[in-house]
Parts: structure tokens; sequence; C-alpha cells
């Protein structure tokens, strides 16, 4: 089971394990990593046995793969096979490669493996007589960063820190430049000695480019992503436009390529008057837009599986068709479910504005606190008060009287 080649693309290609269940082909996209000592009837028990299997990626964490699996008699449990730090290969789908939506063509040569650790083990009963045991794994390289104590032997600072911790787990890396210096704590009395993943977290959060926006961490597809949101924006995506900015140091017009994915509804034409359908949104994305959020547009999606299931966070995605609201946003997390023709959830953001940099509205007209309401509706009114003498004059009782209006 632990057959694959290296693929230079950061990830592994290997041979799906495939499974008859009840007559059906099932493709079950784990591979459990066992020494030769594991019975090979485990492994079938554990494919056949799996009922769902779900993949969050994100901008703020790493790849996270959680599964179900029927345990009945709790032997699979009994016999550790679920231990804290099992390796898992986890077939992910290649982000380079779009499928055609009519053929519904993606060659299996289009999948790349990925290293995960199981982190989390829940078991609790199932609807039936047999026990659920759920499966939480992440990313291997990660786990790993979070129990190495020893972040000082990795030489560099700022970003080339970066590069090097993600290097040294088998990490590529796409990293925004900074000189910021690293902070390590090291252990003293009762505490502990800082891991390297709290060293780059650390370090994210106390970088800030040329503009104060803040640096994010995050891991995905085996590639460590450091920098700041605005940074990301048109960096990755399947499509590029032409765009021209003025530059203030040089004083002049320059042109630069900026990449962005499509996910329209109805879908877009292309240049030959098409329907793109490469990304086929179910419905009307969720655009939302507020004056006092400072982020300034965020929403969600739901895309079809044969290439929504390569979307990935940090990525840049023009949403639409909505008038005013159509815009250029950033991935910022994907879920979907294996084994399963369920569509793709995507959410998307565009990167925080620092308070100062978020444009006001007008003040606008002032208007009263609150106003006669027949003057709303344009009708003239005369008001007759109610009065009563008495020793002390004149004096007002009761509520106005009713208003009389001319028609």
């Amino acid at each position: 089971m632990s057959n694959f080649t290296a693929s230079t693309d950061g990830g592994s290609e290997l041979p799906l394990p495939t499974m008859s269940v009840a007559g059906s082909t099932r493709d079950v996209p784990l591979v459990f990593l066992y020494d030769n000592n594991t019975p090979k009837t485990f492994i079938t028990n554990l494919m056949n046995n799996i009922i769902s299997i779900n993949v969050n990626y994100s901008i703020s964490a790493a790849t996270a793969v959680t599964f179900e699996v029927v345990d009945p008699g709790l032997k699979m449990t009994l016999n550790n096979y679920f231990q804290i730090g099992q390796t898992v290969i986890y077939r992910s789908h290649n982000t380079k490669v779009v499928g055609d939506i009519v053929t519904n063509n993606i060659g299996t040569e289009q999948y790349l493996g990925y290293f995960l650790e199981i982190a989390d083990v829940t078991i609790s009963q199932g609807q039936g007589n047999s026990p659920i045991v759920r499966v939480q794994c992440y990313t291997k390289a990660i786990q790993q960063m979070k129990r190495d104590r020893t972040p000082g032997v990795i030489k560099g600072t700022g970003s080339q820190f970066v590069i090097n911790a993600a290097k040294k787990y088998g990490l590529e890396c796409v990293a925004q430049k900074t000189s910021q210096s690293q902070n390590i704590t090291q252990a003293s009395g009762e505490d502990v000695a800082d891991s390297l993943w709290d060293v780059l977290t650390r370090l994210a959060g106390e970088c800030k480019d040329v503009n104060k926006n803040p640096y994010i961490i995050f891991e995905s597809d085996g590639i460590l992503y450091f920098g700041s949101q605005q940074w990301l924006m048109y960096k990755w995506g399947i499509d590029s436009y032409p765009h021209k900015y003025w530059n203030k140091k040089l004083k002049k017009w320059q042109e630069v390529q900026r990449k962005v994915t499509y996910l329209h509804y109805p879908p877009r034409l292309d240049e030959l008057g098409n329907p793109d359908t490469r990304f086929v949104l179910h419905n009307l994305p969720t655009i939302h837009k507020s004056e006092n959020d400072p982020l300034e547009g965020d929403g969600s999606c739901v895309v079809d599986r044969l290439n929504g299931v390569r979307l990935r966070p940090g990525m840049t995605v023009n949403v639409g068709d909505i008038p005013w609201h159509t815009d250029d946003f950033l991935i910022t997390q994907v879920d979907f479910q294996e084994m399963a023709p369920d569509p793709v959830a995507v959410t998307f953001a565009t990167p925080p504005r620092q308070e100062t940099k978020i444009k006001q509205i007008s003040v606008g007209q002032i208007y009263p606190g609150s106003v006669e309401w027949a003057t709303i509706i344009g009708l003239e009114t005369r008001q007759k008060d109610s009065y009563n003498s008495g020793s002390g004059g004149s004096r007002r009782i009761g509520p106005p009287a009713r208003y009389e209006y001319d028609y």
C-alpha cells in the first residue's frame, strides 16, 4: 500500500486502491501507510467501511480531511489502527488541470497524493448497533512543525526563514518578502519552548507590508503560503487579463497580467460568444457588502464538482453576475465531500482594509429625528387643540385633537 513515486509538483503520483462493494467499484482517495506486518484484511475492511470523507481547505489553516468509519465490534479500534500520528495519503485533485464539463473528461493522471497525519479521533454510537469512528487528518508537515521544538536550527530571517522551514519538511513555499525577524521563545521553567509552527504563525502576525497590511500563513496541497492577502490577489487563477496602473515612483503607466478564475451565474460568454462552462455555478452567488465591515465584500457560492474540487484558498475569482456587486475576490475556504456527487461550497472575500483606507460615503442630507406622517404623504393638516380654562389659566388637556385632512 505504500508504493508510490515522488512527484515534482509537491505531491506523489500513486496507485489508488479500488475496492468492490456490493457489486460496484468504489474509489477511495485514501491510502494508509502501515508496516508489512499489518494484515491486508484491515485495509480492505477500512476502505469498505468508510461512509464519508469531507475535505476542507482554508486560508487560515492547513489542509484538513475528516472521514467516518463504521467499526463493528470496535475491532479496528482494538487493534489501534486509528492511532494518533498515523500517516495517510490523500489523493488530491490537481489544480493545474481543468476538465471538460461536456465530456466529463478527467484522467487518473490528473491527481496528486499528499501526506496527512491522524490528529484527532472520536468514537461514538452510530445509528445502528455498530459504533462510528470519526478521524480528522491534517497535513503531515504542519503536524511535524508543531512538534519541532528546535526552530532555532533553521537558518535565515524573515521570508527566507519561512522558505527554509517549508523546505525542511518537504513543502514548497510561496512567500512575500519581509525583513521582520522571527522571535523564538526558549524553554524556561514550566514553559515549553516554541514549536516551529508557533514561530511561523507569530512571524506572520507581526509582519506587515508597505501599506500596513497584515500577513497570513496557511498550507494547501503541499504548498506553504506566507504573505498579505493583498499581495496574493491576482497571482493565482485559471485565466488572465492585462491591467494598466499608474506607477507613482516611476511616474508612468505600466501593464501587468492579472490572474483570475471566473465564477458567474449564468455562465459568462467567451470571446467566441459561447458559454464558459468550466466552472458551473448551481445558483446565484451570495455577495455581501457593508459600510461598517473591514472587508469590502464577501460571499459564497456552490460550484459543480468536476472543476470545483480544483479551487483553492488564495485563488483570485471574479464572482457575478450581479449589478454593482460583481467583483474580484480571494477564495478563503473550499469544502466538499469525496465519494459523493455533491457540489463544492466556496467562500470568498476581498482582502481586509485598514480603517484609514476605507472610502466613506458622503454625510448626505440631514433629516429631523421624526416628522408628521401626514407631511410625508403630502397632506395639508389643520391641528385643533383642546384647552381647559381654570384658575391657573388656559392649559392643554389630553392628547392633541385629531387631524382634519383637506383633500
